[in-house]
């Protein structure tokens, strides 16, 4: 007795994880039975390689569709085989997530913005979570302080989580978390977030030099400072404001010393006196060590003979008077006068 096909779909919903193998079973009974069986999905051939015929009876036939590691893209969807009229099984693939970057580095103050992208089917939600070190608790990411709800931007497949104004308490490792509750929950890796800053400096005491003689000026951020960020300034003796970055030169080399950031100046000259500082660069202010007053104490200016003169004169003394001449940063001790007689040679 001849009887029309009657197709049965295993499983009929199923939710595969992702990068996971997913097989589906059709049968197809029928008399007699039919010589092939095709498998859809969303109505468009599956490729033949995919599946075959694992038993067949004279009334019917069983087809075995396997696909390796599936991902949202190649599984998800409605699946019928031998007759658009079949019966069809649901497929959905678990979420996967994924961060772009290994570590980012950033100075306190600044907008940092961290995206993840997850895949999988049906929608995702994804949140963000955080653990201060390797082996640390780890928590959820919550709206706060330089976190607002207005920064943690979420859509079906994508989480942009913004930082404005970024603290120092941020520091520490983050992943993203998708969800669709569909076997496995997909996580990104961590990614290391270095939050830069500087809280004070510890430098060198004054100093005062002959001119001609070397010295070295040194600086230690405290906090989690980069070092390579970190600036020698100076300023001259009677103008603060006329304050200039310090730059390498042959006779000035600025150089990180373990923990410290070093000046070292060598053959000093009188214009290397000044008032000298640290600075660490941040978004809108800076942080800047106490001022280091360097002097080099040089020869001292002969007294402009312009400037001399002579008064209280009489037989027997006179006074004579003159403008203080450049003291080469030292006091001066002693002055020397030479004097010789009218028409002497």
């Amino acid at each position: 007795v001849m009887f029309l096909p009657e197709v049965i779909i295993r499983p009929v919903s199923v939710g595969v994880g992702y990068l996971r193998d997913l097989t589906l079973t059709c049968t197809v009974s029928s008399y007699p039975a039919v010589n092939k069986v095709t498998w859809y999905r969303n109505s468009r051939q599956v490729s033949a390689s995919s599946s075959a015929v694992v038993m067949k009876t004279i009334s019917a036939v069983t087809s075995r569709l396997t696909m390796k590691s599936v991902t949202h893209e190649v599984a998800c969807g409605n699946y019928n085989c031998y007759s658009v009229n079949s019966q069809t099984a649901v497929v959905t693939v678990g979420s996967k997530a994924f961060l772009d970057t290994n570590a980012t580095f950033v100075v306190e103050g600044d907008t940092l913005a961290i995206e993840c992208r997850a895949v999988g089917c049906p929608p995702l939600s994804i949140t963000w979570q955080f653990r201060k070190s390797v082996g640390e608790s780890i928590s959820i990411v919550r709206p706060a302080g330089d976190l607002d709800r207005q920064s943690q931007v979420t859509s079906s497949s994508k989480s942009i989580l913004t930082f404005k104004n970024i603290s120092h308490l941020r520091t520490g490792m983050y992943r993203c978390r998708s969800t669709n509750g569909i076997v496995n929950v997909g996580y990104s890796g961590f990614t290391m977030i270095n939050v830069y800053y500087v809280s004070s400096f510890l430098v060198s005491s004054n100093v005062s030099v002959d001119e001609g003689a070397s010295f070295q000026l040194s600086c230690i951020p405290q906090g989690n400072p980069l070092l390579s960020a970190v600036r020698w300034r100076k300023s001259s003796l009677m103008n603060l404001a006329d304050e200039q970055q310090v730059t390498n030169n042959q006779r000035i080399l600025v150089a990180i010393s373990n923990d410290a950031v070093t000046l070292t100046v060598a053959q000093g000259i009188t214009a290397d006196s000044g008032w000298y500082l640290c600075q660490f660069p941040g978004v809108g202010s800076s942080v800047r060590s106490n001022r280091i007053l360097v002097v080099f104490r040089g020869r001292p200016a002969g007294v402009d003979a312009s400037s001399v003169g002579k008064q209280s004169i009489n037989s027997r003394n006179f006074t004579l008077m003159w403008s203080v001449p450049f003291d080469g940063f030292s006091p001066i001790l002693h002055y020397i006068i030479d004097y010789k007689e009218d028409g002497a040679a």
